[in-house]
């Protein structure tokens, strides 16, 4: 199964009202998150972090990022015409922006270094339901990425926390699945 199939499965579980989410990318995901929690409560305030329009070769070196960036005025325009949530986006690197928040859900899937992915745990970690993407598994060849460089591997194994596989793989090898915490 699709990590992304994996969050809405979750979003159906925990119900959320209030979601954040670092590295808003396209916007696509928000939307389906806020879909889904629009099954059980009306009023859905989505807040979204992501360096958009600002995001640069050496940010894409520092975070091991391969995508393509959308700009904060096309994703914030694609949010409104799909969703009648109440939406904030903050544009900037999240080591910066993200100050602690509280939220029914979190997904972290912004900056994939360690320093980044920490940074944004301690300032979500308050939130009921945190969801990390980039916790990586072997694949059939034992290849995988260096935990001691990208992913939530060495963030969450001394917490309290849950891995649901999938079947993405990584490239250059290796499978990424999701880490789920319950917040403090």
């Amino acid at each position: 199964m699709s990590r992304y199939q994996s969050i809405l499965d979750l979003i159906e579980v925990f119900k959320p009202q209030s979601i954040v989410e670092t590295g808003v990318w396209n916007g696509q995901n928000a939307v389906r998150m806020i879909n889904a929690a629009q099954k059980y409560n009306q009023n859905i305030f989505y807040c979204g972090y992501d360096l958009f329009e600002n995001a640069s070769q050496d940010t894409d070196e520092k975070e091991f990022n391969v995508k393509k960036h959308f700009s904060y005025g096309d994703v914030m325009d694609y949010l409104r015409n799909e969703t009648n949530a109440q939406v904030s986006l903050i544009r900037g690197d999240t080591n910066e922006t993200l100050k602690p928040i509280v939220a029914d859900f979190a997904f972290i899937d912004g900056g994939h270094s360690l320093e980044t992915i920490r940074h944004d745990y301690e300032q979500l970690k308050r939130c009921s339901v945190i969801v990390f993407d980039d916790y990586y598994t072997p694949d059939e060849d034992g290849l995988m990425p260096d935990i001691s460089k990208i992913g939530c591997n060495r963030i969450v194994e001394n917490l309290p926390h849950a891995i649901i596989e999938s079947e993405d793989w990584v490239s250059g090898g290796g499978r990424v699945n999701l880490a789920v915490v319950f917040g403090t």
